[in-house]
């Protein structure tokens, strides 16, 4: 009778086991879906932030056009009313830098799947970053740059793209290309 209770309690230990380690596992994985729940929320937080932005100052695209290093001097003299434009330029462009760090930063910690980065959020922060590349350049880059924006622009410009060449070709508003068929969405 000894013997059948002690295969009883190791039994029941091991059920304990398999018990808690199963619900430890759902415990982990529903706390991992908040925690990308919560990831996507705060990138949908900060993009509808920057079109807010745009959509208040929809000079701010043009103006990332001429973007020089002295644009630095007039958002902090503002003697003109063209240097308050700058200084909402700068404002926007650090909104889109804070949503491009989040999107990197999101992808570092795991909390942005792969598949939707590659073919979602890389094309995003790409044409985000070349829309701006003058100011980044400017903004001495090694100085006041996340890390998260210095290694993305170097490893794009590994994989080839041309930071200076794919802003200076972006297309005005009338300069905006036809989809081709095999590009255009059906619903």
């Amino acid at each position: 009778m000894t013997l059948s209770v002690e295969w009883l309690a190791l039994g029941v230990s091991l059920l304990g086991v398999v018990l808690s380690s199963a619900l430890a596992y759902l415990v982990y994985t529903s706390g991992r879906r908040s925690q990308l729940a919560e990831a996507s929320r705060s990138l949908g937080n900060l993009y509808d932030k920057m079109m807010d932005f745009r959509a208040e100052h929809p000079e701010v695209l043009s103006l990332s056009r001429s973007w020089t290093v002295a644009c630095f001097e007039r958002i902090y003299r503002q003697d003109e009313p063209r240097d308050r434009e700058w200084a909402q330029y700068y404002t926007y462009a650090e909104l889109c830098c804070g949503f491009v760090n989040g999107v990197l930063e999101a992808k570092e910690s795991g909390l942005l799947r792969k598949g939707l980065f590659e073919k979602h959020y890389k094309r995003l922060v790409t044409l985000i970053l070349t829309e701006h590349y003058p100011y980044l350049m400017s903004a001495s880059q090694d100085k006041y740059l996340s890390k998260y924006i210095v290694d993305f622009l170097a490893k794009r410009a590994a994989e080839e793209w041309d930071w200076a060449e794919m802003h200076r070709v972006l297309p005005g508003p009338n300069e905006l290309p036809l989809l081709s068929n095999s590009s255009r969405q059906t619903t």
